[in-house]
């Protein structure tokens, strides 16, 4: 008995100052910026429940009710879950309609503006130098920051922390059961980075460097 995986890497060409822009994601997923004028998204679905391999075709359909597809439009490459259509799941949990865990690992150029709407899980974004909008419903939020860049930032947990290295004030929510971080940075040039978790905590961290992946061999 085990459990069923598919894996699957997807490339895009990707547009200078464009926006990555990933729709319905859930489970685990993790943003890192590279020095290539491409997108990389690499997803890793894998069942919940365990098979034999008399019905490890079945664990394969189950599989195959969770696609992840990538395109472009114009300066957005945008990066979508899709689950099947069921009236009885409303979009706050569509994907409580699959037994599928689902893991993304996505590279994407330094430069790059991020928007994630994200459902239940861990965003982790590292590395990423252009403006950052990133929403989970349940979950955290884990960014890493250059250290010498300006920032604007904005990060509210409804029902959770937010932890910061950089400089600012945090204030407890008008229900008393969130918190709320603002940074408004140096003026001029400051980058917007807005984060919001309805369930779960934030942490921004300060990056000495940005690390520039090894030539391939």
């Amino acid at each position: 008995m085990q459990k069923v995986q598919a894996v699957n890497t997807q490339h895009l060409d990707f547009p200078a100052g464009g926006v990555l822009h990933l729709k319905n994601s859930f489970g685990e997923l993790a943003v890192e910026g590279w020095d290539r004028p491409e997108v990389e998204v690499t997803t890793t679905r894998i069942t919940q429940y365990f098979y034999d391999s008399e019905n490890s075709e079945k664990g394969m359909r189950e599989l195959d009710r969770v696609r992840v597809t990538t395109e472009r439009h114009g300066d957005e490459v945008l990066v979508s879950t899709v689950f099947p259509k069921k009236r009885s799941f409303p979009m706050l949990s569509l994907h409580l309609a699959v037994s599928v865990d689902l893991e993304s690992r996505i590279k994407v150029p330094y430069g790059a503006r991020l928007v994630v709407e994200h459902g239940t899980g861990e965003v982790d974004v590292q590395n990423i130098t252009g403006e950052i909008r990133a929403t989970v419903r349940r979950g955290r939020i884990a960014v890493g920051l250059p250290e010498e860049g300006k920032y604007e930032i904005d990060a509210k947990s409804y029902l959770g922390g937010v932890v910061s290295d950089f400089l600012g004030h945090a204030k407890p929510s008008r229900r008393l059961l969130g918190t709320q971080f603002m940074d408004t940075g140096a003026p001029g040039g400051a980058r917007k980075v807005y984060l919001r978790v309805g369930y779960g905590d934030i942490l921004i961290r300060k990056v000495s460097r940005i690390a520039v992946p090894a030539p391939m061999q």
